[in-house]
């Protein structure tokens, strides 16, 4: 259940529901909410800090995260490395949104405007992660691999609500960003603006602690999510860019795309 909200967003537009979720860590989360305040406008743009009502750390939260901020509590319904369970409840307690963006709070965003220039109608468009840039020396994703699509691509709502979740139901934690690379590759909208930047102080990049959070999601999801991955590519991927071409085509009045023939890891870069 979701057990409460404060400081509820204050700004009339919805268009981007930025998610959050964050599990012990009120005080590394700082150096993100200062990125956010320095590079969103807040017009456009909520953000959706996701607790855990088990934390132990929840009381910190309510100190440091401002009044800018919304906070949501979930009783989640398995357990606390289940990410993919919060984020798909709190889309649908929030499912009109125009755009809908990912993120971690180990996430810090170096442009100013990002999310502005993220939000393109009927597209999934992505910036530069530096880190990725720094270890594998392109920016292009590699989809074997979680974490070098960038969580914080901004997508179309309703791509998201053609399918019903923001993260597949049936990842635990790991993978989400690799079923969208794909969704966004096959239906030719997956865009990279490159003059967007944000850096992942994350310890899988050398480039932050190894905390609990960090230690308990990767030993129990990463492998698991990168099967279950596997598999919706093989069996699901196609049923579900059908299931979202459909809806598309009943919202939008468009008239239906047939896939592309040719399959390529390069995205394309806006002008």
């Amino acid at each position: 259940m979701w057990v409460g909200a404060v400081s509820p967003c204050p700004f009339p537009m919805k268009k981007l529901l930025l998610l959050c979720p964050s599990r012990g860590r009120s005080e590394r989360i700082k150096p993100f909410l200062d990125s956010i305040e320095k590079t969103c406008n807040f017009e456009n743009t909520r953000l959706q800090i996701l607790l855990d009502k088990d934390d132990k750390d929840l009381g910190n939260y309510f100190k440091v995260l401002p009044s800018w901020a919304q906070i949501k509590v979930f009783d989640r319904k398995y357990d606390n490395t289940l990410t993919t369970e919060i984020l798909n409840r709190a889309f649908k307690q929030d499912d009109d949104y125009e755009f809908y963006s990912v993120t971690n709070d180990d996430m810090v965003y170096l442009t100013p405007g990002w999310d502005e220039k993220l939000c393109v109608k009927g597209k999934i468009y992505c910036g530069v992660e530096e880190n990725a840039l720094k270890k594998y020396g392109t920016t292009t994703p590699r989809p074997i691999d979680p974490h070098t699509f960038p969580y914080t691509s901004c997508i179309d709502g309703d791509i998201v609500r053609a399918l019903g979740w923001i993260q597949y139901p049936k990842l635990r934690h790991s993978a989400g960003d690799n079923i969208w690379y794909w969704i966004g590759r096959r239906m030719n909208v997956l865009f990279c603006d490159e003059s967007v930047r944000y850096v992942h102080r994350s310890a899988y990049f050398n480039d932050g602690e190894a905390d609990d959070t960090f230690n308990k999601t990767n030993a129990y999801n990463n492998i698991d999510d990168f099967y279950i991955y596997k598999d919706w590519l093989k069996y699901k991927c196609v049923f579900d860019i059908a299931k979202i071409k459909e809806k598309l085509c009943q919202t939008q009045h468009m008239e239906p795309s047939p896939l592309p023939q040719t399959e390529h890891l390069g995205l394309p870069v806006s002008q």
